[in-house]
């Protein structure tokens, strides 16, 4: 029924009608357009702080915990000239 009548209407509201069907916003302005980054610009999301790795990989953390300490204990057994960062 709805082919029939688009036949017996006029071209042009023959192309509205297929082009809405194609595409569920044929009349808005590009600026209305769903963009191709659904959410945003990428960040930066590393940002090297010597203080702040110290702090948490530090010799001092190592030492100032039981399992800290098994980890410097663990790089030595292993033969690691670097124990902590």
């Amino acid at each position: 029924m709805l082919l029939s009548l688009i036949e017996k209407s006029s071209s042009c509201l023959r192309t509205c009608l297929f082009a809405t069907r194609a595409s569920f916003t044929p009349f808005l302005s590009p600026s209305a357009q769903p963009q191709s980054q659904v959410r945003g610009a990428k960040r930066m999301t590393f940002r090297p702080n010597a203080w702040k790795r110290l702090q948490k990989h530090g010799l001092e953390k190592r030492l100032s915990t039981p399992a800290g300490r098994a980890v410097l204990w663990r790089r030595v057994l292993k033969g690691r000239h670097n124990l902590h960062t």
